[in-house]
């Protein structure tokens, strides 16, 4: 069992319990609209001797009654012993708001809070798992001002203070040195040379260096290479016809497979299952015919179809290299990705602001959230959040974890008010949380009670009976919690959508392939879209109809993809190059070069403070800057320096009217619920007018009402005072309570 430390808090002021009034006199209640309470009344008072004798002279009778009562209301009268009956919070209803109660001209002989318990029948278990420490409170606001000091750096990168921050306006890269193996023949004892196709278009594909990073699929059917002149056996070499040289393709990689399929879609896209069989950084030094030696030859078997895989990695774009190329007529025999694809990843505590806009808002009843995940094999799993949606209480609205440090992945949709929000979750493999990317859907409909999860367009894990609704989203963040205390998710993030239905399994799948387009019916249930490929490293812009502002940056890295790590948003192309296929035996050996690699560093983000007078604390500029370190030239060198401030805000002091520890929830059940009974007489100076009251811990369900008994007090409240606040243990010697209570 968990507990936690009943000492916590403040100090319980309960004195009195009711005691029995001894009255049986028969009552009625009529709702005080002045004062928005129930005012109980004995029958007695109003001397009501009658009977009803027909229709009509019951509807006189009662309308008489109607303006007796009115009248006595108006004049706010009530006699000792006579009980408002304050009701606050209901179940289900928010455990956390305003209430009006009686003004403090009343004098109440007693006041008693009914509190009771029940479970929740909408979440599992009904009364949630844990015993939990639950306080209830009531806030009162002072009418001062307090401030608290702040310690403001001017300088802040990558969300954390710095000393001073050198940085280049233009890239920077790091260097290293790895070791390319290329194939060297001595001497050629036959070599066969098999050409497919005529060259009768161009394409730039798949060597295009004016596109930074491509991946590019193609298919030769084993028709064409047997009527080429093929046979069965080692593929060593291939052939292109060069029209125009272009750039060189740093780290191209060529690889190769049999295949099954006898055309090229989005669908049948293939991520894995190649054999690598050439990877150096190449350039081509003529036109005409230029030979690739495969470092490692491929057995083709003279049956099966040949699937092509070739990408390169590029710094910075250069010219395309053109080829000759001819169209299938009969088949789609490429899939192409070639440009500047970039993802999102998360920095100390980094996120994506979302800003608000009416489509967002307006979500309520049906949503879809999509996008691609690529979790750091290193530091999964953890208690990171990949997005999280909030209303103007703070409350949760929509919400995922992929996933929590359990590996259990949690989708979390709708709340009723509260803390209290639909969930479904299953546990996770290692595959599907970390090392590869991973297609996420996550839907609800109310309407159907639904919630769903898709892993890569296939139906996951789904859940019913969940029938919360999702509306007055106000804040939004994606690779961390709304809450400054959450954790950022540990990965990478792509091509983050949102729409404002409850997408069907195809339409999923296919978005997974294909972006939706304008032309799309769905595009107008569309509320965001963020591909993330812009760059900056400050904004990022949304594609969603509606002319939406940039969502912005925060400590958020946004690198180029990996040509090996795209795995959608490819086109479909009839057109391929031109080539030769060599199958030669040699007498080889294997030669290696030493290449000195570079890597981009990662740009900083550098806020800078320096307004202390009007605006302090608000950043007045970003820098986007690459690290300079020793042997680079810097453009400019920021140093530390800091200015202090106060932060002035409303003095509200809270109370603590009661506490309790809840019961352990896993079987249990509280039935129709369960009633707790506190006298809260010594609060009355707190509970009149405007009440701002809190309670519970948001698993179970609450109703309290006040039971305020008109009459003289024992003795008169004059004020209360909390003994202490804060948090402490007592019971420890060393440190006992009465270290820090007041003398």
């Amino acid at each position: 069992m968990k507990h936690r430390n009943p000492g916590h808090g403040y100090k319980n002021r309960i004195r009195r319990n009711l005691a029995g009034r001894g009255k049986t006199t028969k009552s009625f209640k009529i709702w005080y609209f002045k004062t928005q309470a129930w005012l109980k009344f004995p029958l007695f008072a109003l001397n009501l001797n009658f009977r009803f004798t027909t229709t009509i002279s019951m509807k006189k009778i009662i309308l008489s009654l109607a303006v007796i009562v009115c009248s006595g209301l108006l004049n706010a009268q009530t006699n000792p012993g006579d009980t408002i009956v304050m009701q606050t919070f209901t179940f289900g209803s928010p455990q956390d708001a305003w209430f009006v109660f009686p003004p403090d001209t009343n004098s109440y002989e007693k006041v008693i809070m009914k509190y009771t318990l029940k479970c929740n029948p909408a979440q599992n278990p009904a009364c949630g798992e844990w015993d939990y420490l639950t306080n209830t409170y009531v806030y009162k606001p002072t009418g001062l001002l307090d401030s608290s000091q702040v310690i403001q750096p001017m300088l802040l990168v990558n969300g954390a203070s710095a000393d001073s921050a050198v940085y280049s306006n233009t890239p920077t890269y790091s260097y290293d040195t790895l070791w390319q193996y290329f194939i060297v023949h001595s001497s050629t004892t036959s070599l066969v040379s098999s050409v497919i196709g005529n060259g009768n278009t161009t394409t730039p594909a798949p060597f295009g260096a004016s596109r930074p990073v491509s991946r590019t699929q193609y298919l030769w059917k084993a028709s064409e290479m047997t009527a080429a002149g093929m046979n069965a056996g080692n593929i060593t070499g291939m052939q292109f016809f060069l029209q125009t040289l272009g750039g060189q393709l740093r780290n191209m990689t060529i690889r190769m497979q049999h295949t099954v399929l006898d055309s090229l879609t989005q669908q049948t896209f293939t991520a894995g299952g190649f054999t690598d069989v050439y990877m150096q950084n190449t350039s081509f030094a003529s036109g005409g015919w230029n030979s690739l030696q495969l470092t490692t030859p491929f057995n083709w078997d003279g049956t099966s179809n040949l699937l092509i895989e070739i990408t390169y990695d590029g710094l910075q774009a250069s010219a395309d290299n053109v080829l000759a190329a001819d169209t299938t007529q009969t088949f789609k025999s490429a899939l192409l990705n070639a440009g500047n694809d970039r993802d999102v990843s998360a920095v100390s505590g980094g996120y994506v602001s979302i800003p608000l806009n009416a489509e967002l808002a307006g979500i309520d009843s049906f949503v879809t959230v999509s996008f691609w995940t690529y979790g750091n094999a290193a530091l999964q799993p953890m208690n990171g959040t990949s997005f999280e949606a909030v209303d103007s209480l703070g409350q949760r609205v929509i919400n995922a974890h992929l996933p929590w440090s359990d590996s259990r992945i949690y989708w979390d949709a709708g709340n009723s008010g509260g803390s209290s929000y639909d969930r479904i979750d299953k546990a996770a493999t290692t595959a599907e949380i970390e090392g590869q990317w991973i297609y996420w859907s996550f839907t609800k409909n109310v309407a159907t009670g639904s919630m769903k999860i898709y892993k890569n367009g296939v139906l996951w894990h789904s859940g019913t009976n969940k029938t919360r609704y999702m509306n007055n989203i106000r804040t939004f963040r994606l690779l961390k919690g709304a809450g400054n205390g959450s954790l950022s998710y540990e990965g990478r993030m792509d091509e983050f959508t949102v729409f404002n239905k409850e997408l069907s399994a195809p339409e999923i799948l296919n978005y997974m392939n294909q972006p939706v387009t304008v032309t799309d019916s769905n595009f107008t249930r569309l509320v965001l879209r963020y591909d993330f490929n812009d760059g900056n490293y400050i904004t990022v812009s949304d594609s969603a109809a509606g002319n939406h502002p940039a969502a912005t940056l925060a400590s958020v890295q946004n690198a180029l993809k990996p040509a090996s790590e795209l795995v959608s948003n490819f086109t479909e192309s009839k057109i391929r190059p031109r080539v030769t296929f060599e199958q030669g035996v040699y007498t080889s050996y294997i030669d290696s070069l030493q290449v000195l690699d570079s890597t981009m560093n990662v740009p900083m983000q550098i806020l800078v403070f320096n307004d202390s007078v009007v605006n302090p604390g608000i950043a007045t500029d970003t820098i986007i800057g690459w690290p300079a370190t020793s042997g680079m030239n810097s453009d400019s060198t920021i140093y530390f320096s800091q200015y202090d401030y106060y932060n002035t805000f409303p003095e509200v002091i809270r109370y603590e009217l009661a506490r309790y520890i809840t019961p352990y929830g896993n079987g249990l059940s509280l039935g129709a619920g369960w009633t707790w009974t506190f006298d809260v007489s010594d609060y009355v100076t707190l509970l009149h007018d405007s009440v701002h009251l809190a309670a519970g811990n948001w698993q179970e369900l609450l109703d309290v009402k006040f039971l305020m008994i008109l009459g003289t007090p024992p003795r008169p409240v004059l004020g209360i005072e909390n003994l202490y606040n804060g948090n402490f243990n007592y019971g420890i010697g060393s440190d006992p309570i009465d270290n820090y209570l007041p003398p």
